[in-house]
């Protein structure tokens, strides 16, 4: 169901000639968000962060400094924003629980330019923190946050990777992936499109 935007949730923007789409990332840090890195399609300078998007709006943030791979198996990657969004981040929370219910915040088709909030319960575990959800979602919702309600606010337990029409799947998130904070957390990250996830970025099943 349609939701008030959310400062710490974004759509993702790639693009190029005659080519248009997006995904959706979160932030994790103020400088730091995560998403899909079958979304990395394209270089930074092609990535555009829209924190908080509703239709057409969005909060004023710092640009993309770079990009970073941070799992092939787990097609999970960052984006590094060059310096903090205002925006109060999600902290990474244990990864999920079978049967556990949470929330999927994305912009999936058709309602791209409204963040959408799916209610979702865990209905499978794999290795390496794969996991299945009972909502399927649409093109758009890649790289969307999979969230707990935890006993201090809201947290992030995985990213959406792929879709079918009866469950989406996720890979828990690893805080250890992530760059260690501080002033150079971000240095070095890739302005070019980064490789492909395993399997390729056009596999089926990717929302």
């Amino acid at each position: 169901m349609a939701a008030a935007a959310d400062p710490a949730i974004g759509r993702l923007n790639h693009g190029g000639y005659r080519m248009r789409s997006h995904c959706t990332a979160s932030l994790v840090r103020p400088d730091l968000a995560v998403t899909a890195a079958h979304c990395l399609r394209r270089g930074v300078d092609d990535l555009h962060l829209l924190l908080g998007y509703a239709q057409g709006d969005y909060a004023e943030a710092p640009p993309l400094s770079g990009v970073r791979v941070v799992s092939v198996e787990r097609d999970q990657a960052v984006l590094c924003l060059a310096g903090p969004a205002a925006a109060v981040p999600y902290p990474v929370g244990a990864p999920p629980r079978l049967g556990e219910p949470l929330t999927v915040a994305g912009y999936p088709a058709p309602a791209v330019h409204a963040l959408t909030r799916l209610d979702c319960a865990v209905t499978g575990l794999g290795p390496g923190g794969v996991f299945a959800l009972d909502c399927p979602v649409r093109v758009g919702a890649s790289g969307a946050p999979v969230l707990r309600a935890g006993a201090g606010g809201p947290e992030i337990v995985g990213l959406i990777v792929a879709t079918s029409e009866t469950v989406s799947v996720g890979y828990g998130l690893d805080a250890d992936d992530l760059p260690a904070p501080g002033r150079d957390a971000c240095a070095g990250a890739d302005r070019k499109r980064p490789p492909a996830p395993r399997g390729g970025e056009a596999a089926t099943g990717q929302p």
